[in-house]
Formats: structure tokens, C-alpha cells, sequence
């Protein structure tokens, strides 16, 4: 095989990869998946920045109660914004941190916040079981 057909063989190949592998938007919750997801769910969570694992129930109401394994806990708002962002703020603060949600598969979310992995979620579960 010549060097032209070598190249045609490795562009093909390489189109054949990109085509089999996407990295697509659709990973990337919508606002009603992100609703549906997180409304009256109590999930396992880590926090990758801290490393602190915590368990929290997320109500209908906008309350996220956060269990945190070192005994502490936190109460926060939580809500969807107009960009599909589900955004989390303490309720003194009024603050919000807002992050894509991100399906990594096998039931486990990613939360990204300006392009950065900050938290890690699985085992949705229905109603409060903290």
C-alpha cells in the first residue's frame, strides 16, 4: 500500500473513532431531567474539592438537608435555573453555586461547575431516608 492509501486508511480510521465515541451534549442533563432527578430523592454524595462524603435528601420544596460523614450537617436551597443548572445555596447566604449535571452512567452523576468536576452522586433513592 502506497503512502496515499496509508492516509486514506488512517483518516477513515479516525473518523470511524470520533463516530463510535462521541462526546456529546447529551450527557448533560436537561432542566426537567435535573427536576426529576433530584425532586423528593435522598442520594449519596462526594464533595471531590474537600473530599467529604455526605448523604442528603433533596424535598419538593427546595430543602437540602446534607448529612455530612463526620456528624455534621447543613440545611440549603436548592432549585433549577433557566439554564438546566441545578444551583444550591445556604439560606443566609442567598449565594448560589450552579452546575451542569452530567449522567457518567450506571446511575451516577457528576456535578460541573465552570468546567470543573466538584461533586460525585449515586444511589437516587425516593423520599427522605436520612
Amino acid at each position: 500500500m502506497g503512502v496515499k492509501g496509508y492516509k486514506n486508511v488512517m483518516f477513515i480510521g479516525i473518523v470511524f473513532l470520533v463516530l463510535s465515541n462521541p462526546i456529546s451534549a447529551e450527557e448533560i442533563l436537561s432542566a426537567e431531567e435535573v427536576k426529576k432527578l433530584y425532586t423528593n430523592k435522598t442520594f449519596d454524595g462526594e464533595n471531590i474539592i474537600k473530599d467529604e462524603k455526605y448523604r442528603a435528601y433533596s424535598s419538593e420544596d427546595g430543602t437540602l438537608k446534607v448529612e455530612y460523614t463526620n456528624g455534621q450537617s447543613i440545611i440549603l436551597e436548592w432549585q433549577v435555573d433557566n439554564k438546566g443548572r441545578h444551583c444550591v445555596a445556604k439560606r443566609w447566604a442567598k449565594q448560589e453555586k450552579c452546575s451542569k449535571i452530567v449522567s457518567a452512567g450506571d446511575g451516577v452523576y457528576k456535578k460541573i461547575t465552570n468546567g470543573r468536576h466538584v461533586h460525585t452522586m449515586r444511589n437516587f433513592v425516593e423520599g427522605d431516608q436520612l
